[in-house]
């Protein structure tokens, strides 16, 4: 950071930070939602002449676009990349033995995905932010997947 301000092509957070990614052994595929963005990073000193805030300095985004990308392990370049909308989403990624891949998007939609693909196999509008990552478990011979959407916590499952 400077003083007159640096412009970063990263948000403060990282490209991603704490949002769970997850690995399927059948596409061999790494998935994770990442963030592009840009920032103003300039460098703040306290009274007693120290740098202040994140890093030594402060940013302050001015734009940015979230996406799940889906790395290919054996070389570590991009299979497929989906835009998930302006802003940032910190939810996690759950990938499943069924071939199935859930995460949210920016608008507060769950998504089931293929994870071969990327493509859309089923999506809702939660009531809200996902910012945790999906779970699943089974219970009584029926699998379910667990999302937290601000103070509501929903178990989702195919109909029977």
């Amino acid at each position: 950071p400077r003083q007159d301000g640096s412009l970063v092509a990263a948000n403060m957070d990282g490209a991603t930070n704490w949002m769970a990614p997850s690995y399927s052994p059948q596409t061999g595929l790494f998935y994770v939602n990442a963030f592009e963005s840009y920032s103003i990073w300039y460098l703040g000193l306290t009274a007693y002449g120290k740098a202040e805030g994140h890093q030594g300095g402060t940013a302050h985004d001015f734009w940015s676009s979230a996406k799940l990308v889906a790395l290919d392990v054996e070389t570590g370049k991009p299979k497929w990349t989906r835009p998930l909308g302006d802003g940032g989403t910190y939810s996690g990624v759950l990938t499943t033995a069924g071939q199935l891949l859930f995460t949210a998007d920016t608008s507060g939609n769950l998504l089931a995905l293929d994870p071969a693909t990327g493509d859309t196999l089923w999506h809702t509008y939660a009531g809200g932010a996902m910012n945790s990552s999906p779970m699943t478990y089974i219970l009584g011979g029926r699998q379910y997947v667990l999302t937290a959407v601000d103070s509501v916590l929903y178990a989702w499952s195919l109909p029977r």
